[in-house]
């Protein structure tokens, strides 16, 4: 029997439209994709449909719908085996079988990697919450200079790493959980000293398209170098493939038909605060075609809002053809006197009437 790490992995990697555009032909329809049903292909009005964000399929003539692997058992008689071996070898994923002992260790490190990433983000949540009362505090300082709002906390899961070297370190370790810690990048091992790997700063937890923390961004308190801290990549966080805000993003992006696309974790809070929540960003690293890709699930249109300086519109000016080649229509927005999305929609709190966006 196929392990159960295998299908999992299938699931997470396979992208539905994909898939099924290899058996029929799909066209866009808004944040959908629409075709003659498979099932019915004498009908004259398209009654099968393709749902990219929620990956699945509903065809209205027959009734029948479900994810990817159901879509193959149904229609090109596969059983459910097939289906996922056939999956795997299209998007070069290892096949494991059920009492492999190699591939049951797998899917433990993944259930121990989530079970920490989510332990941490309550922690670090909890402590943000009984420190913020005290506005002597450094984060309180920071926080009033973002402007970010109670919502944005809860919203966001935002927390604070204490200036502590064990303030997690002491909570895994009894549980058996240092090492998924330290492999989820939240704790750091140097010779035979274990230690957290986040302190002394304002953590921003960083989803999976389906919601799950995978990650964390950093943000310095004060001054301190560096000012902001990527997640290190782990076997749930890997940078090329995660979009921060995604989670939050993907159903204003279908609605509106567009995305705009930031470098930065506080442009995607405050955008979404203002309610641009068609808004996301990449996690420290330039955008790629996997980033493309997943965002061509909901969309065929992007505008890519970097900061206004000169790294900014660099970072911009290689975006464009990486998403060119995805297929996008692409535009690039340009803010007022250099700021960055986050400093132009502060302005545009204080001030009410900030200049426009021009594309």
């Amino acid at each position: 029997m196929i392990s159960e790490y295998t299908i999992q992995k299938v699931r997470d990697t396979a992208l539905i439209e994909e898939v099924i555009g290899r058996f029929i032909e799909l066209k866009k329809k808004g944040s959908q994709y629409q075709a003659i049903s498979p099932f019915n292909p004498g009908e004259k009005t398209a009654s099968f449909f393709v749902h990219p964000g929620k990956q699945f399929f509903k065809c209205f003539s027959s009734g029948q719908g479900g994810d990817v692997i159901k879509f193959l058992m149904a229609t090109q008689n596969m059983p459910f085996n097939d289906a996922i071996e056939w999956l795997a070898n299209h998007y070069g994923i290892e096949v494991t079988y059920e009492g492999n002992t190699q591939s049951e260790e797998k899917l433990e490190e993944l259930d121990a990697i989530k079970k920490v990433l989510e332990g941490t983000a309550r922690h670090f949540q909890k402590h943000l919450h009984e420190v913020i009362q005290d506005e002597t505090h450094p984060v309180a300082d920071l926080l009033r200079r973002r402007k970010l709002t109670k919502d944005d906390l809860l919203e966001w899961g935002i927390g604070l790493a204490p200036d502590e070297w064990r303030f997690i370190t002491d909570k895994v370790t009894p549980q058996g959980l240092l090492t998924a810690a330290i492999k989820a990048g939240v704790c750091d091992r140097k010779e035979d000293r274990n230690f957290d790997f986040y302190r002394n700063r304002l953590i921003i937890p960083i989803h999976d398209s389906r919601g799950q923390v995978i990650s964390f961004g950093a943000r310095a308190l004060g001054d301190e170098k560096p000012k902001y801290m990527n997640g290190k990549e782990s076997p749930v966080y890997l940078k090329d493939r995660t979009l921060f805000g995604l989670h939050r993003a993907a159903r204003a992006i279908g609605k509106q038909g567009m995305v705009y696309i930031t470098e930065g974790y506080f442009d995607v809070i405050s955008l979404h605060r203002a309610g641009v929540e068609n808004t996301v960003a990449t996690c420290g690293t330039a955008l790629t075609s996997s980033h493309a890709k997943m965002l061509r699930r909901y969309t065929q249109s992007a505008t890519i809002l970097m900061d206004g300086d000169s790294a900014g519109q660099k970072a911009a000016l290689k975006a464009v053809p990486v998403l060119l080649q995805a297929g996008f229509i692409v535009k690039m927005a340009t803010l007022p006197g250099g700021l960055d999305p986050d400093e132009w929609i502060c302005q545009l709190e204080e001030q009410q009437q900030p200049e426009p966006i021009t594309t």
